[in-house]
């Protein structure tokens, strides 16, 4: 049986929790999904490395990422976004979670990605839109959703707070 997304090619520039878990479904549907990882390492990958030892990677990451390849590209430098490039040639959907300075810093813009693939789907996902007055600010669940809508105070006991989302 043929998979849905058989034969698609995505590129995930992403890190954390939104767009890794929507490339993740994307893989589970049978995607060839490219993750690209600074030299560092995704963060959420190396959560509690500190306190647990440099072998440890944080259960969630390897769930949010399964089914997909791993690529280390440095988009600090020309060489690196080169590659990236020639990459993003090869997609049928780009997918970040990167701001948009970040987007324009590494020429990532959907203008940009529609020269190098045309064809390509662009999906961005942010927590406060592409546009408008919070469009340049970093966002997690708990801030931009679970916080500013109100969401998380319908969860926890008033004396203990909110619940933390994973």
């Amino acid at each position: 049986m043929v998979a849905p997304l058989e034969g698609i090619k995505v590129l995930e520039v992403a890190s954390w929790l939104a767009a890794p878990s929507c490339a993740a479904l994307m893989a589970d549907m049978g995607a060839e999904v490219i993750k690209v990882e600074p030299p560092s390492g995704d963060t959420y990958r190396n959560l509690y490395t500190a306190m647990l030892g440099e072998d440890f990677v944080h259960p969630c990451f390897q769930f949010d990422n399964r089914g997909k390849q791993g690529i280390c590209i440095n988009l600090e430098d020309e060489a690196g976004r080169e590659a990236l490039r020639t990459l993003i040639e090869q997609t049928d959907i780009f997918l970040t979670n990167l701001t948009k300075p970040r987007l324009a810093r590494y020429g990532l813009l959907a203008s940009d990605i529609q020269q190098l693939a045309p064809k390509a789907i662009y999906a961005v996902l942010s927590g406060y839109g592409i546009d408008g007055p919070d469009s340049d600010r970093q966002a997690f669940d708990q801030t931009a959703f679970w916080a500013r809508s109100g969401a998380m105070s319908a969860f926890g006991d008033r004396d203990d707070g909110p619940l933390i989302s994973r």
